[in-house]
């Protein structure tokens, strides 16, 4: 067993955490192996930890967590450590007839021995203190616990990251599990005294700590830490009074007006257009809009987007969507505009009206990439409407001037188009796309020019299309086979290729002459690589078969 004296090679608060981890049963699977003892700990993930011991003493540890990576030592292994002294322990009581749960001792304490107990623990542990008097503190809370919750967290980035208080890529899982750990224990409290004040500015001062910290960031722990104070701050803005949402309107317009620099910074403006509802808030965002919306140079991505606030804000205040109808149906030119009517034809299943707005959409001066996507729709629509002149149009379009290779859009074309103009489409197209020749002149029975394709094709080509070959083409067919293996054992030997020709061998075999065809080069091979003799003894075995 670990006998106690490892504690030094642990930072003081992975300690403390991996005595929480302890504390709260969270290491599971505890296996003997033959270096030391293997365990599972449940945290934000579960991770493996391996403990190598000599004699009682630890000489190495090893856990999948992303903090452990760079040979740091992490609570995981601690809470490992020491569940594996407390086992230690339990051993030497010889003398004990029956074991005694944790559970049992508490109930069996004092109300004075528990009350020393816990003073001594918190006295040691800064973060059970902290949680303890976040929770049961009996008097209000003052601007005094903004600042202490301000250090608490502050005080992460040196406690999760490096000595300057960077956090790499490998500290950021347990940077986030902290920080939201921390502002759990201490805004939830406020929230349940209803400190809304107190709570709004706490989250102010952990907005701040987030956009200061240095943190590597490439596995989204900004926005996922950014996403728990909005959620807070949500529920706080909800819950306070009309006062106390005045004055915490008003900080955060002050906020967003200097968080250009701020990493987060929409966080801000999401808030202030959704967590407002009261029409004091909802009304001038709405005159806002309507002044924007009658910008004579307003791009059809800032349209769509202040058309979307439009709906919503309407929504939120109570009021119809009679006066935005009322623009959208003078406005009826506009991209955006006309992608809301498309959708609302969508939803009411309306198939012509779905056609005659795509049209327009893609006769008008959109990007590219968006008129691609409304050609496709489109076409879609077309189906079984008889309209064949325009679904023509439209498949030549997608096919010759996107430049689309789709196989499905090429034979829609050539089922509606006349025969006698087809062989230039189909020239067309393989001239943008090649590496469709052999599928094309297959479906379409052009045999001789399938046999050129395949003789500069793949081998695995080859095999595609054999069965459309072999016996129209038998000695191009067996000499494409031939090649192909004389190339392989020119440049390969390995137990793989060998298997490779043994393969095609037996494939060219079967074709018309193809028999004694691979009978003289299997001999050959036999002459010319004598020293290969997984290879020899393989051809030997083949030759057999094959007699």
């Amino acid at each position: 067993m670990i006998k106690h004296g490892w504690e030094y090679q642990f930072r003081d608060i992975i300690l403390i955490r991996g005595m929480e981890y302890y504390r709260e049963r969270l290491v599971d699977q505890i296996i003997r192996t033959d270096r030391g003892w293997k365990a599972v700990v449940h945290g934000s993930e579960d991770y493996t930890v391996e403990i190598t011991e000599e004699n009682g003493k630890v000489k190495s540890m090893q856990c999948s967590c992303p903090y452990a990576e760079g040979g740091r030592n992490c609570k995981h292994e601690a809470a490992v450590l020491f569940v594996l002294s407390e086992k230690e322990a339990e051993d030497e009581e010889e003398d004990s007839s029956e074991e005694e749960t944790i559970e049992e001792i508490i109930d069996a304490m004092s109300e004075e021995a528990l009350r020393e107990e816990l003073k001594r623990i918190v006295s040691e542990d800064g973060h059970i203190r902290d949680r303890i008097y976040s929770r049961y503190r009996r008097k209000k809370a003052g601007r005094e616990e903004v600042t202490r919750i301000y250090q608490i967290l502050d005080s992460l980035a040196y406690e999760c990251g490096d000595r300057y208080g960077f956090i790499d890529w490998r500290a950021g899982s347990e940077y986030v599990s902290e920080f939201t750990s921390c502002l759990e224990d201490a805004i939830v409290p406020l929230i349940d005294n209803e400190e809304y004040m107190i709570a709004f500015e706490a989250l102010e001062r952990a907005f701040f700590v987030l956009n200061k910290v240095e943190m590597d960031g490439s596995g989204g722990e900004h926005t996922t830490i950014a996403n728990e104070i909005y959620d807070y701050w949500t529920d706080v803005i909800h819950h306070a009074d009309e006062a106390e949402r005045d004055e915490m309107h008003q900080r955060l317009e002050d906020l967003s007006e200097n968080s250009e620099e701020m990493i987060c910074s929409d966080t801000i403006d999401e808030l202030l257009e959704n967590a407002f509802d009261d029409p004091k808030y909802l009304d001038p965002m709405l005159e806002e809009i309507r002044s924007r919306l009658n910008d004579p140079n307003l791009s059809d991505n800032e349209m769509e987007h202040l058309l979307d606030r439009y709906e919503d804000l309407l929504r939120r205040r109570g009021s119809d969507q009679s006066e935005r109808e009322l623009w959208l149906s003078q406005h009826e030119d506009r991209l955006p505009v006309k992608k809301i009517r498309y959708a609302s034809a969508l939803d009411r299943n309306n198939i012509p009206e779905q056609i005659r707005i795509l049209e327009g959409i893609i006769s008008g001066d959109i990007g590219s990439w968006e008129k691609q996507k409304y050609r496709r729709e489109l076409l879609d629509l077309y189906k079984g409407t008889g309209e064949t002149k325009k679904e023509k149009a439209l498949l030549d379009e997608i096919l010759f001037r996107d430049r689309v290779g789709d196989l499905d859009y090429y034979r829609r074309l050539r089922s509606i188009s006349d025969p006698g103009f087809w062989p230039k489409k189909r020239a067309a197209y393989l001239d943008m796309h090649p590496e469709s020749k052999a599928e094309i002149y297959c479906e379409e029975k052009m045999y001789d020019e399938l046999m050129d394709a395949l003789k500069t094709a793949r081998i695995d080509v080859v095999d595609q299309y054999l069965d459309a070959v072999k016996d129209r083409y038998p000695k191009e067919v067996l000499q494409l086979y031939s090649n192909h293996l004389n190339r392989q054992l020119n440049r390969h030997a390995s137990a793989s290729v060998y298997a490779q020709i043994e393969k095609y061998t037996k494939i060219a075999a079967s074709l018309k002459g193809g028999r004694s065809e691979m009978l003289f080069l299997i001999d050959q091979w036999i002459r010319d690589y004598p020293t290969r003799k997984a290879l020899v003894s393989r051809l030997q075995k083949l030759k057999k078969e094959l007699c």
